[in-house]
């Protein structure tokens, strides 16, 4: 985003939500492999999910669904958590505001 590579951040926030939506399957023993368990998320765990959608190319926006992919990635982090733990600050300043002005 700080390139003004609009389309690949996109790209890459969906890449996020993916692989959140792939761990909500794998902690629930649903299908991974492409998407196939994502409809059979109960429907608590997928609600949260529709605001990593993005929007539109605005870098406000990329930012604000980038920053909702992060907490579902985070959330959704089980067996990973020490991990998810250690690298929750640089996700986390990823999604903030300043991070554009680089």
């Amino acid at each position: 985003m700080a390139r003004g590579r609009f389309w690949q951040a996109q790209y890459w926030i969906a890449e996020v939500r993916n692989e959140a939506l792939s761990l909500a399957c794998r902690r629930r023993g649903l299908e991974v492999r492409q998407g196939r368990g994502y409809a059979e998320l109960p429907a608590e765990v997928l609600a949260p999910f529709a605001e990593t959608l993005v929007r539109s190319l605005d870098p406000e926006e990329l930012l604000r669904a980038l920053g909702r992919a992060v907490d579902a990635l985070l959330r959704e982090a089980d067996k990973g958590r020490d991990l998810a733990t250690k690298v929750e600050g640089h996700l986390r300043h990823l999604t903030s505001p300043s991070f554009l002005e680089v």
